[in-house]
């Protein structure tokens, strides 16, 4: 019969037998050991969806294998002895062995899962099977589709287990007749085996958070925008920074006044670490002479001993110069540094001003003396002060906060503008030259103010802080409410 079927015949006359195999696997789940067993032995593969679907198998092949076992289940079902009925199957399956194989095959070590097995939806299913009839396609239409190859089995660790608890409860007896006591004991050991692995792993979560330890505090990060370059600093930062950093950029040397604790000093190292320079500070007060601050000559041997300001002239850096205020004598040394691009030190080495070389004094006051709670501060001279831009270090609120109570600080940090254009460093020239013009008797306003506020315009300070640092920095509120009358107001664009 199967040598003359056609083709297609045979492809349906397999797919019914699949169909029927399935049906009564799933009415009898002892029966899949007989049929794997038989498929294994016969063609070393292990599962009736794979040997279904496999193209190393013909077809007539696949129908020879299907009608050994539909002859062996029919017999078995219609009351033969196991022995007598499963012995037409190929290598003594009815005892448990392959006779066929050298070598016995890897017989599956749990009853197969019926999940994958597809449901027999392309072949109409008559139930349990008919030996007499099972090889011919009645009432199957031979242009009907072949059915598809069944679903893959997943294989993560939880279907799995769940396979082998039934496994277990099932063992070899049929489905109607599972003992509920046994159920029951398998689930209480899951469960509590389940409870295990679940502590097991929270301690060893719990080991690893440890070894983690505390988390390190967020750190913010600040960018400063002076000019085309970028400035960056983490962590707490006083929201003046920036402005010092940008007067800085621009060549010019701050004053830098406020009370005490407005934290000029440590913001002074920050801004040499945002322009990426060395930090020299020199500490001044009444005894500080002229030769500790450029170098000395050794009485000794004769040799030059080279000082913080010495070093940083030549390098570069950053160099603040702690209490300003306090020695009026010393300072007005340095006069001739401040203002010039090249400077003879004691052993007569004439050092051109390295680039990089920037300087900021610290002080209570704008040095124009003592005054309610600086009383030891003294008075400079003008023309020492006429080389700086005076800047007034205001006390950061959100930033004591901060370091007090923690958390990154609420106040907004100085920001700059564009850099100006011409027009208005022109328009800000003509203004303090008229400003001398008319106030020169009054005020010293050298052509510094000119200089070296164009200067601060084209790194993007804005011309009212310009005009404070520069212009108005040490005249009074009358002198000043006179030159806003006299020459006009700061001009903008």
């Amino acid at each position: 019969m199967v040598a003359n079927s056609t083709t297609t015949e045979v492809k349906m006359m397999c797919a019914k037998a699949y169909a029927s195999l399935c049906a009564n696997i799933r009415a009898d789940l002892s029966l899949s050991v007989i049929v794997v067993n038989h498929i294994s032995t016969k063609h070393s593969i292990h599962t009736l969806p794979a040997f279904h679907t496999s193209k190393e198998i013909s077809d007539d092949v696949r129908l020879s294998t299907y009608h050994e076992l539909v002859t062996a289940l029919s017999a078995l079902k219609n009351g033969q002895p196991r022995e007598i009925a499963l012995a037409a199957l190929n290598g003594g399956v009815a005892k448990g062995q392959a006779a066929s194989r050298t070598e016995p095959p890897a017989p599956p070590s749990r009853i197969p899962d019926p999940d994958p097995v597809p449901e027999p939806d392309p072949v109409k299913d008559d139930g349990p099977l008919d030996l007499d009839g099972w090889g011919k396609p009645k009432d199957v239409p031979l242009d009907r589709p072949v059915p598809p190859p069944p679903p893959k089995r997943s294989d993560d660790p939880f279907t799995e287990r769940l396979r082998a608890l039934l496994i277990e409860v099932i063992g070899d007896m049929p489905s109607a007749n599972i003992d509920e006591a046994k159920v029951n004991e398998v689930v209480t050991r899951a469960i509590t085996d389940a409870k295990h692995d679940i502590e097991n792993e929270i301690k060893a979560l719990h080991a690893k958070l440890k070894k983690l330890g505390e988390a390190a505090p967020t750190v913010v990060r600040h960018e400063f925008k002076i000019g085309d370059t970028i400035k960056t600093l983490d962590g707490l930062v006083h929201r003046q920074i920036p402005q010092i950093i940008a007067w800085l950029s621009a060549g010019i040397p701050v004053w830098l006044w406020g009370g005490a604790g407005a934290a000029k000093t440590h913001g002074s190292r920050q801004v040499a670490e945002a322009m990426g320079l060395p930090y020299y500070e020199i500490a001044i007060d009444e005894t500080m002479t002229v030769g500790k601050l450029v170098g000395f000559r050794n009485v000794v041997n004769g040799e030059f001993v080279p000082t913080r300001l010495y070093k940083a002239w030549k390098e570069g850096g950053v160099v603040l110069f702690d209490e300003g205020d306090t020695n009026s004598t010393a300072i007005a040394a340095l006069n001739s540094m401040l203002a010039n691009a090249r400077y003879t030190f004691p052993n007569d080495e004439d050092v051109p001003r390295h680039p990089n070389f920037r300087v900021i004094f610290g002080a209570n006051t704008k040095g124009t003396g003592a005054v309610a709670g600086y009383t030891a501060r003294v008075r400079l001279d003008a023309a020492t002060l006429d080389r700086f831009a005076v800047i007034r270090m205001e006390y950061d609120f959100g930033l004591e906060r901060a370091i007090c109570l923690g958390g990154p600080s609420a106040t907004v940090p100085w920001k700059g503008g564009e850099p100006g254009s011409e027009a208005l460093c022109e328009k800000y020239v003509t203004w303090v030259q008229a400003i001398r013009t008319k106030f020169h008797d009054v005020m010293l306003i050298s052509p510094r103010a000119s200089v070296m506020g164009v200067r601060a315009l084209r790194v993007g300070i804005p011309i009212a802080e310009v005009a404070e640092a520069l212009v108005f920095k040490l005249v009074t509120p009358d002198t000043r409410a006179r030159i806003i009358r006299e020459c006009g107001n700061i001009p903008n664009e």
